[in-house]
């Protein structure tokens, strides 16, 4: 497709998160609650090991923001009020955490930053009467967090409304194309000349530059 400007992405993704704060505040209404907190899931470590399984993010999580690698991380949501991002970035040893990415979600959203699992709690604003925790059980265990663990009603509907792609989301989903055409493309070169199934993988993943 035809490139979009930084400005025209911006009013995209503005309008996105207006469509997305009318289907929360629906959404809150309906099933009585008063506020959302959605975790960014976690990545679950390998039994008797010092590793962990691949990170996979909420998908309700980064249909706010685009933190593909940012496990520990929450978004709350208030009706009436700004987003708020919290983000977890650990100061490790051995690991240096991913940077937020640029984008207008730093305008759009409020975005703090925590160090430890255990702050996500004092990040928070005086807990709502009725909070909703979505997203993987495990990223809330142990934090003490007062509210209802994954209300079937509230995801019903949530996941209803995600069917239903804003403007932005498309935009995202083209981008995603064009970049995996170009693996695409590598591939087939790469079959033609008759390389073997793992090789045109490799080739695909460097064509995309991905992981």
């Amino acid at each position: 497709g035809e490139p979009v400007s930084m400005a025209s992405v911006s009013r995209l993704y503005a309008a996105h998160i207006k469509s997305l704060c009318q289907r929360y505040d629906r959404a809150l209404e309906a099933c009585g609650f008063d506020a959302v907190l959605i975790g960014a899931g976690q990545a679950p470590p390998v039994y008797r090991d010092d590793q962990h399984y691949p990170y996979r993010a909420e998908p309700l999580f980064l249909q706010w923001a685009p933190l593909l690698a940012h496990p520990g991380s929450a978004l709350l949501y208030r009706p009436g009020k700004k987003p708020l991002l919290l983000v977890l970035e650990p100061l490790d040893y051995w690991h240096q955490a991913a940077p937020i990415p640029p984008g207008p979600w730093q305008r759009r959203l409020d975005v703090r930053v925590f160090r430890q699992p255990g702050d996500l709690r004092r990040q928070l604003p005086r807990a709502a009467k009725g909070l909703a925790l979505l997203g993987d059980p495990a990223l809330w265990r142990g934090l003490e967090i007062d509210g209802r663990l994954n209300p079937r009603p509230l995801l019903t509907h949530l996941d209803y409304d995600r069917a239903c792609k804003t403007s932005w989301e498309v935009h995202c989903i083209e981008q995603a194309t064009v970049q995996a055409l170009a693996g695409h493309r590598a591939v087939q070169t790469a079959f033609q000349a008759g390389l073997s199934e793992f090789e045109m993988s490799l080739m695909f993943l460097a064509a995309c530059g991905q992981t």
